[in-house]
């Protein structure tokens, strides 16, 4: 499919391995691009940054294509596989305490991106790096998930701007959790009430199936609910500059491992309900034009999205030039305001943005006077008074 597109030997490469297993097609296909002097310099730091890099290396050694390949550099990306390898394993013996803790108190968790890709998605936690774990609780447990994990070490390196709150439905997640090396987000929802597009938390606690980690019981989103999930969160993260290839890959991957399971009907039905179809079509065209994910042509004329695609914007990705990404999805600030609970909430969020706790100021600021914050609160509420009105001109551009 890569050979329509107009990209350059390179690009093709690195698309065409980023996944666990390739066709005896592809296989040819690769072995004819790596004999065409491609770029490597490219191919090694995007891969790097795109969390491709593993899986690259993956196809070259399980194919053994790696004599085609400059040494220096086959080299540089099996490492990558193998601190990726490494870094995993500390991850989940960390989330393995989480589970025992929170089944012992009897509470549901359900994994969420990096985490479920390694473990089940491509099953090779040398394959999916992560910046953090990704875990969700019910909201009314997420308070005393929060407990539990200081009680297991874990602290919130960043303050919180107003620590009572925390749990407002403006915040999908609590402050990230941090031990060691290991980062935790702990979500009460998948997306916050504000966000554009949305997957209801009832609809998510029943659209679960449960799985084992080496003894511990936790959940994992069925397919119908992960394609959803991790579309939308590819498609917002991607216009808002701050997606990596490999999320993309993970849904491509979750296609072909599962493409004789997938009730599509129920996908598209769900995307309709939750008024996520524009966002799910979007990444699944981009799953299958880059990524050969195996989307049936009628999904596409069922959505009929009518704002186009988002391959001028993947192609600037491919070429290193996300900057020139503009974000397409209207401002939330108002209906962030809007949608949390209580006129007197309401103000406590305005005044906790203006205002902030000092431990927030200190540390947002990197004072090393920590008797100085109180002149920074002219700077804080200097941005803010920018940020409301920045986003009443974009509502009027809009």
């Amino acid at each position: 499919m890569l050979d329509n597109i107009n990209l350059n030997i390179s690009q093709k490469i690195v698309l065409l391995t980023a996944t666990a297993d390739l066709t005896e097609e592809s296989v040819e296909s690769l072995k004819q691009l790596l004999k065409s002097n491609p770029d490597w310099p490219y191919i090694k730091n995007f891969t790097q940054t795109q969390g491709t890099a593993p899986l690259l290396f993956k196809v070259l050694k399980k194919n053994n294509l790696s004599h085609l390949v400059p040494e220096v550099y086959y080299n540089y990306l099996q490492s990558l596989y193998y601190q990726t390898h490494s870094q995993n394993i500390l991850a989940l013996e960390q989330l393995k305490k989480v589970l025992a803790a929170f089944n012992k108190a009897g509470i549901k968790t359900i994994l969420l991106k990096g985490i479920a890709s390694a473990e089940f998605i491509y099953k090779d936690l040398g394959l999916r790096p992560m910046g953090d774990i990704d875990i969700m609780v019910e909201p009314d447990n997420i308070l005393a998930g929060e407990k539990i994990l200081f009680e297991l070490g874990y602290i919130n390196e960043m303050p919180y701007k107003s620590y009572k709150l925390r749990t407002l439905n403006i915040y999908n997640h609590l402050n990230t959790f941090h031990y060691k090396n290991i980062k935790l987000e702990l979500h009460r929802e998948l997306n916050s009430s504000h966000h554009i597009y949305r997957i209801p938390s009832e609809f998510v606690w029943k659209n679960i199936k449960q799985v084992n980690i080496e003894g511990e019981t936790a959940y994992t989103l069925n397919t119908e609910a992960n394609i959803q999930y991790l579309s939308i969160h590819s498609v917002v993260h991607f216009l808002n500059k701050k997606i990596r290839l490999n999320s993309f890959a993970d849904i491509a991957e979750l296609l072909k491992i599962e493409k004789n399971n997938i009730n599509w009907k129920t996908l598209e039905n769900d995307c309709k309900t939750h008024k996520n179809t524009l966002a799910v079509e979007r990444a699944l065209s981009i799953s299958r034009t880059y990524l050969s994910a195996p989307v049936p042509d009628n999904l596409f004329k069922s959505f009929n999205a009518s704002e186009g695609s988002l391959d001028n914007e993947f192609v600037l990705l491919l070429n290193n030039q996300t900057e020139k990404i503009h974000s397409k999805a209207p401002s939330d600030y108002f209906k962030k305001i809007k949608n949390i609970d209580g006129y007197r909430n309401r103000l406590n969020y305005l005044l906790a943005e203006a205002f902030p706790s000092k431990a927030f100021i200190v540390y947002t600021y990197r004072l090393k006077n920590k008797n100085l914050f109180f002149l920074y609160y002219f700077v804080q509420f200097y941005r803010q008074t920018r940020k409301f009105f920045k986003n009443i001109f974009f509502l009027k551009k809009a």
